[in-house]
């Protein structure tokens, strides 16, 4: 069962990119390195805090990241009308999603339980890399 959805999802994503450009090539390889930070920090501090302002931050970064990934899925999957549509979703989604890690981060920074912890500094990460796509495909 791996193997197959391994396959598919290869080829999943060689159909994707078969027709982009080397930035959308790198938005699509980089996109579970940088979810995969934000996930990892957000179910940590879920996890370990015990202050609101920490567990609503990650809340915030999962929400962000789940509704980021449908409005990117949307403006390459979608009805072919309405893709420029669910595209400005996406970009206006990225901003937001920046800012709820920023807001993760700075949480994680004041939070005693998950101070000097890997999350702390993967919140940091995942802060500088949500800004990537945003400044490579000049949003």
């Amino acid at each position: 069962m791996i193997r197959t959805l391994s396959l598919s999802l290869a080829l999943l994503l060689t159909t994707a990119v078969s027709s982009s450009g080397w930035e959308e090539i790198a938005h699509y390889v980089s996109l579970p390195i940088i979810d995969g930070a934000g996930l990892y920090s957000s179910i940590y501090s879920l996890q370990k805090s015990d202050q609101a302002y920490t567990k609503a931050s990650a809340i915030g970064v999962i929400s962000t990241i789940a509704g980021t990934s449908v409005a990117g899925s949307l403006a390459l999957f979608g009805p072919e009308q309405s893709r420029p549509v669910f595209r400005k979703i996406h970009r206006i989604a990225g901003f937001v999603t920046t800012a709820a890690a920023l807001s993760l981060s700075i949480a994680a920074s004041i939070d005693e339980n998950i101070n000097g912890h890997a999350a702390q500094y993967a919140s940091y990460g995942y802060t500088g890399l949500t800004c990537v796509p945003l400044i490579l495909f000049r949003f």
